[in-house]
């Protein structure tokens, strides 16, 4: 029987005592009591504590193993705030005996750390997203070690360490590794504390505490430095500490402070400031601290003229345990190389996985694929690309900004698209012709309705087909007409869907009812010489779809800004030519619709002679 196994089949003994989420606490004790038997030149282990002594009997068995890790953790101050969080009182003698039996089958002491893996992923399966958050899979963790590539003999910091896999990985990878680690949870750095023990790394200096809002790894003058910086912060962190980063005395907030309901770019400052001059950070983020506006752009703006980002790295989403979104590993260096200063590379791996049973992994090659062009800077179409500093759109480091897909749907089928072909034609840009504007944000259309209504809501289910379904908009009463004048329709604007991968594309209508955009839109309006059908007709096409759907931004949910299609290249056309192909247009779907309207006649036709054939028409009549 393979050890994945054993540590399934030896699971199951708990599985009608105790939740999967408590597995881990009284598992991982158990294996630290049989590991520090076998090294007593590290570790001081009384009589009492000692694993062959324990499993003898399995009367009291609770009581004997919670107090074996009292003793050991009065007798080695390494294991202190340890082991004394852990208690055997719940699950009974004879279940934790059989327990142990098992465990003590296990190759604790030549796999010790292989094994206290198994059982942790197992229970992170079991829990979901909150087990997810202390532990990630293991070729992720390879992939930022390999990533950084770990030399020996340095320092090695994970401010956010969970369970402690990126250090047990990096001391696996090289040697003579100083490891540091601060963790926020009493209980899951107690975890983190047995796993590196059972992993042999006994030197692992793992502290308790905030790591922003109380740091550690201090030194007089400041934050401790280190060679490498690798963690995976907990992802949009609300209430990470705002307004105490206003004082802060570390000087990690000089490119500003972030949001206080997003904590992310938050501990990339932290990273970075915890670097020495020659450090490197790989760190796993969430796609949306990569292209978020505000204070987070400044802030990125910073990091880029500062020339401090090295590379980003797209995954894709359902890679984690915690959450199903795509994530990304921002690779940071404060010594570039020569080579590299003023521009970042992109790789776009957001594609590249495969599925173990009901799980998505990357694979060996896959992970290869990556470190290799990461390491040589190699350009792949499609896959990899570097990026002049002064070439990035609006500091967005989104690596999709950065590949556009050239094949799209279209009215005529789907088509590959030639940017190149169509750069070298007269063009205008977007804003150039039309004025763009934000939907209303208001509570729900639903909340707002009313039997005397000052304006009718638009909202996503009102567009279809590209029409607006004028009978099925929203009547609602607004009592603050003057801020709600901005957001009211007019016949010709063109509305766009901000939100959602399926775009939606309708032209207002003339109609007496007064219209207003709902927040989940962009509002076209063509100015002065432009006829909006034709713009219609050119952002439904397909170089109008390439470019919409290449500038959504978001991973479970897609987003556009008024910002982000004022740039689009609108074919340059002079208002008489604009005309005729709007009347075109219109031609053509009146032909289409009539030839249909024909084409279904003659269907009817053909089923009803069908019908009367089989003698059934005089049992029916048609209404």
């Amino acid at each position: 029987m393979n050890n994945e196994k054993k540590v399934w089949e030896t699971l199951e003994l708990l599985r009608n005592d105790s939740s999967a989420d408590n597995y881990k606490f009284y598992v991982l004790p158990m294996m630290c009591i049989a590991y520090l038997e076998d090294n007593e030149d590290c570790f001081t282990v009384p009589q009492s504590a000692r694993w062959s002594e324990l499993i003898r009997s399995g009367k009291d068995f609770g009581e004997k193993c919670t107090q074996a890790l009292r003793t050991l953790s009065d007798t080695n101050d390494s294991l202190q705030d340890v082991f004394n969080l852990i208690t055997f009182d719940d699950i009974q003698d004879a279940t934790l005996h059989r327990l142990a039996l098992k465990i003590n089958q296990w190759p604790i002491k030549e796999k010790g750390g292989f094994l206290a893996e198994q059982v942790l992923y197992h229970s992170a399966k079991h829990e979901g997203k909150s087990g997810g958050e202390f532990i990630t899979p293991p070729f992720m963790a390879d992939l930022l070690v390999q990533l950084l590539d770990i030399q020996s003999d340095t320092s090695v910091l994970d401010f956010a360490a969970g369970s402690g896999q990126f250090l047990n990985r990096a001391a696996d990878y090289a040697e003579q590794l100083e490891l540091s680690a601060q963790e926020l949870s009493p209980i899951t750095r107690a975890l983190a504390k047995m796993n590196a023990i059972l992993h042999g790394h006994f030197h692992m200096d793992i502290r308790l505490g905030d790591s922003l809002r109380n740091p550690e790894f201090t030194e007089e003058n400041g934050l401790k430095t280190f060679d490498y910086v690798l963690s995976r912060p907990p992802f949009a962190l609300a209430g990470w500490g705002a307004e105490e980063a206003k004082n802060d005395i570390y000087g990690r907030f000089f490119y500003g402070i972030p949001p206080k309901s997003r904590g992310d770019l938050a501990f990339v400052l932290h990273a970075l400031a915890s670097l020495k001059e020659t450090g490197k950070a790989a760190l796993m983020l969430p796609q949306g601290a990569l292209f978020r506006g505000g204070t987070e752009a400044k802030i990125r703006q910073q990091l880029i003229e500062e020339d401090m980002v090295e590379a980003v790295v797209d995954l894709p989403g359902g890679l984690l345990y915690s959450t199903s979104i795509p994530v990304t590993v921002l690779m940071l260096n404060k010594s570039k190389e020569a080579e590299r200063h003023n521009k970042l590379l992109f790789i776009n791996a957001g594609e590249q996985y495969e599925k173990f049973r009901t799980e998505k992994v990357i694979s060996e090659e896959q992970r290869s694929q990556i470190i290799q062009t990461f390491r040589g800077g190699q350009e792949i179409e499609k896959y990899s690309k570097w990026v002049a500093a002064e070439q990035l759109i609006n500091y967005s480091l989104l690596v999709h900004d950065y590949f556009e897909d050239d094949t799209v749907d279209s009215p005529i089928g789907k088509v590959q698209v030639n940017k190149q072909v169509y750069n070298q034609t007269d063009t205008i840009a977007l804003k150039q012709v039309a004025d763009l504007f934000r939907g209303i944000n208001t509570p729900p259309a639903e909340k707002l309705k009313s039997d005397q209504p000052t304006h009718y809501m638009i909202e996503l289910s009102n567009v279809k087909d590209g029409q607006i379904d004028l009978d099925s908009v929203t009547p609602v009463s607004l009592e603050d007409q003057k801020n709600v004048e901005r957001y009211e329709l007019r016949p010709g604007d063109i509305i766009l869907s901000s939100r959602g991968t399926a775009l939606k594309l309708a032209m207002v209508p003339e109609t007496d009812k007064k219209l207003l955009l709902s927040q989940h839109f962009i509002g076209i309006r063509p100015k002065n010489g432009v006829n909006p059908a034709f713009l219609k007709i050119f952002l439904e096409g397909p170089l109008g779809q390439f470019y919409l759907i290449n500038r959504q931004k978001g991973s479970m949910v897609t987003i556009l800004t008024a910002k982000d299609i004022q740039d689009i290249p609108v074919p340059s056309v002079h208002e008489q030519l604009q005309n005729q192909i709007a009347e075109e247009k219109t031609k053509a779907d009146k032909r289409y619709q009539e030839e249909l309207e024909q084409i279904n006649e003659i269907y009817k036709e053909s089923y009803q002679a069908i019908y009367d054939q089989m003698n059934l028409t005089s049992s029916y009549q048609l209404i």
